[in-house]
């Protein structure tokens, strides 16, 4: 809670802005991908003016061709996703064991680690097809069998796969602070995360727990203040029980952007400060017993350098 305190208010705007810059080059990759697949769309139209032989056209090459395009949206996504990830993980480690917050450092670790944060999403991903195939055959049988033993079977196969999911979203939630502070490679960082499971269950279930508890009662607790508020003026300013009134409605949307602006972030960063926290007293100590609780990097008087600036010199391989 004490990295919340010192951290917490100016990490929420900083999260903010990043979450604004993510957001637009989600929307411009969107863009691209609908104007890409109109364009070839019209252009396969136009160059055949028959229509059935111009739809013939476009049922054998356009699919292969929207196949591509899908495939590159998800891997932009995939990249977009790293760079959140890495922006965030990054600078709340940069407040954890260095002490220190500042725009540039969100921003050099949401580049910085690119790479091998979308080959962790990646491999997240593959984890996680089996289950995924398994669904879609079933899904099938189910259709072609309208019976209840298809749609039992169907529901426990999707109870399955959120129960599988949680599991792997679990062992990987450490993955992303060895990546960016240990140094780690993927799949290192991947059995460290698991590691940290098997060796200290309830401390990893405990780091996990508190921080999600905490950021639920952050969101939970404002939205209870706002309705509240929004109660107690609506009959306040209308002496109406059953109406919000017209300035309680203002207050409502003023709490509303409030909530997106801030409190969301502000949520979302105690998380991970909650988290890594955690990992620095309970969990790191675990894993490297005999190294030093200090950050690797020293902060220098008016100096900026990154918890991983010795990385560039001895970089570990991605995988």
């Amino acid at each position: 809670m004490e990295h919340i305190k010192k951290h917490g208010f100016k990490l929420a705007w900083i999260q903010l802005l990043g979450m604004i810059v993510l957001f637009v080059m989600y929307a411009g990759a969107m863009l691209v991908y609908y104007l890409i697949s109109l364009a070839v769309g019209m252009s396969s139209m136009m160059s055949n003016p028959n229509p059935f032989e111009s739809a013939a056209q476009l049922g054998t090459g356009l699919i292969t061709l929207s196949i591509v395009l899908y495939l590159g949206l998800l891997a932009v996504e995939m990249i977009i996703g790293a760079m959140s990830t890495g922006a965030i993980y990054g600078i709340s480690i940069e407040a954890v064991f260095n002490n220190r917050v500042t725009l540039s450092l969100y921003f050099h670790h949401m580049f910085r680690h690119i790479k091998r944060l979308t080959l962790l999403s990646l491999t997240t991903f593959l984890l996680l097809v089996p289950f995924i195939i398994a669904i879609v055959v079933i899904s099938v049988i189910a259709i072609a069998n309208p019976h209840d033993v298809g749609a039992i079977s169907l529901s426990l196969a999707i109870l399955a796969f959120v129960v599988y999911s949680l599991f792997i979203i679990a062992i990987t939630i450490f993955a992303p602070i060895m990546i960016i502070h240990e140094k780690k490679p993927v799949w290192e960082s991947i059995k460290l995360s698991a590691k940290l499971w098997g060796s200290a269950f309830g401390r990893s279930l405990s780091a996990v727990l508190s921080a999600f508890f905490i950021t639920l009662l952050i969101v939970l607790g404002y939205l209870l203040l706002m309705l509240c508020f929004a109660l107690l003026t609506g009959v306040s300013f209308d002496n109406d029980l059953n109406g919000l009134g017209s300035m309680s409605i203002i207050f409502l949307v003023i709490f509303c952007i409030f909530f997106f602006i801030f409190i969301l972030p502000f949520a979302s960063i105690s998380f991970y400060l909650i988290l890594i926290g955690r990992y620095q007293k309970r969990l790191r100590p675990v894993l490297f017993p005999e190294q030093n609780q200090e950050a690797p990097a020293e902060v220098q008087s008016g100096a900026e350098e990154p918890a991983d600036a010795d990385e560039q010199s001895n970089q570990p391989s991605d995988m």
